[in-house]
């Protein structure tokens, strides 16, 4: 008897966990689909109740309408139902500076914080009000857009907005649905009614991220410029400026500085404005000549000095040949303002008006590349400096010059003193009497102080250091 009642008690145990394991499987895979459907599911039953010939669906979007076209605030589920129950109109981003019914400036992003333009494609409506909505993706957070001002279009109506700056600075593109909501106000006696409703899904992009990736392109483009010239020379890696851009004097280059200025501000905007709006911004016809002129200058620069600064091939190779070891000089900022050992207001002048013209550049913001200008007098001002610039380097004081006049003076008094000992050894005139006396000869006080000014003036020039020797040959020196 009592083994039976055991055996009973464990049958009935056994079926009350075999019914709730029954009871429990469905209620986990309803929860878990109930969890993965939810907001699809949500969507559907909009939809659903907005169908036109639905229970309430007339209610409902009546209801609708008063939010969105009334005072009250709209939700994300109104422009959903309002979307559901009515032909939803394409809707285009455009830059702002966009002239209203211009095909021109579609935008694949809408920057948050900057003015665009939303184009809708409707023909024959141009009565309407407009409202301007943006609803987050994920979430179905309701974002706020601000209205500037509509016009009408050659497509449709069009209206100007800023979407507000969002609460996450660092996100990373968020998927947003833009909502234009066209509306009629037919007066006191009658309740607003929506004309037409047009939507697009876009990105969104957000200034602080943006601006963040573009400097760190920047900077990995300028450290990847280093790269290749540590690559390519004996002088090893560095991310001096002022080294990367030494002429071949090894002295700081205002004209190539300049050059790699402008083009690190340019290219910093060009990937901002792409991280921004989705699409490589344009360049204004004064920035193409701010860089040309700048091109212009560090060419003839570069010419002038290698002509006013270089010394003859075979001048050198006999400085070389007398033992004289260059040294490797260290551009310095004091390069960018002075001109052998002297201040040149050429050179600051060059350098004020970059660092002024650089950092209005800055400031021209998202759309201020394509439309950037400088004022034709400032335009030519900076031509005329860099005019006086390059010509104050072609006529300054000519030391190369100079020591290229010394060291072939002093090889031509090497040669006649040799000349002389020539003719003074074994000489013999006509019928056996004595040669004519030959022509002063230089003395070695003559040849030996050549040597040391041409010497003391090598190293004040080229810099290195030479060590004399001790007694002169002039056969060495030729």
């Amino acid at each position: 008897m009592t083994m039976r009642n055991t055996a009973a008690a464990g049958g009935s145990t056994g079926r009350t966990r075999g019914l709730r394991t029954g009871l429990a499987m469905p209620l986990l895979l309803l929860a878990a689909l109930l969890l993965g459907t939810g907001p699809a599911a949500a969507q559907a039953d909009i939809q659903a109740q907005a169908r036109p010939g639905a229970d309430g669906a007339a209610e409902r979007l009546t209801r609708v309408e008063q939010a969105l076209c009334g005072p009250a605030a709209a939700t994300a589920d109104d422009l959903r139902v309002a979307a559901a129950a009515m032909a939803v109109q394409a809707l285009e981003i455009r830059s702002a500076l966009a002239e209203a019914g211009d095909g021109a400036g579609d935008l694949n992003m809408l920057p948050a914080g900057s003015p665009v333009r939303l184009s809708v494609e409707r023909q024959g409506d141009a009565g309407s009000l407009l409202r301007v909505y943006a609803v987050e993706t994920d979430t179905g957070r309701l974002q706020g857009m601000r209205r500037m001002g509509q016009s009408q279009g050659a497509n449709g109506p069009e209206v100007v907005a800023i979407l507000e700056p969002l609460k996450e600075l660092w996100a990373i593109w968020p998927s947003y649905t833009v909502y234009v909501v066209g509306w009629s106000d037919p007066g006191a006696d009658q309740p607003a009614a929506i004309t037409f409703i047009a939507r697009t899904d876009t990105g969104v992009s957000e200034p602080l991220m943006a601006g963040s990736l573009a400097v760190a392109a920047v900077v990995l483009l300028y450290l990847g410029a280093c790269l290749m010239v540590a690559s390519a020379t004996t002088a090893g890696f560095t991310i001096n400026p002022l080294r990367l851009t030494a002429g071949v004097d090894g002295r700081a280059s205002i004209s190539k500085l300049q050059i790699l200025f402008f083009t690190l501000i340019i290219s910093g905007l060009l990937i901002y404005v792409l991280l921004r709006i989705g699409v490589l911004g344009d360049l204004s016809s004064d920035v193409l000549t701010l860089l040309g002129i700048a091109g212009v200058s560090a060419v003839a620069a570069n010419q002038t000095a290698v002509g006013r600064r270089r010394l003859s091939g075979s001048n050198w190779a006999w400085l070389k040949r007398q033992g004289w070891q260059p040294e490797r000089r260290e551009p310095t900022a004091g390069d960018l303002v002075a001109e052998q050992g002297e201040f040149d207001i050429y050179r600051f002048q060059t350098l004020v008006f970059s660092l002024v013209v650089g950092l209005s550049l800055l400031f021209t913001g998202l759309f201020g590349l394509s439309t950037f200008e400088l004022s034709p007098a400032l335009l030519g001002l900076l031509g005329i400096s860099q005019t006086i610039y390059v010509g104050g380097k072609a006529v300054s004081k000519p030391q190369i010059g100079e020591l290229n006049k010394k060291i072939g003076a002093l090889r031509k008094t090497a040669r006649e003193r040799m000349e002389a000992q020539d003719a003074a050894g074994g000489a013999v005139g006509g019928a056996g009497q004595p040669a004519a006396a030959p022509a002063p000869a230089p003395s070695d006080y003559q040849l030996t102080a050549e040597l040391r000014d041409v010497a003391s003036m090598t190293r004040d020039v080229l810099g290195g250091t030479w060590t004399l020797p001790a007694t002169v040959e002039p056969s060495s020196l030729t």
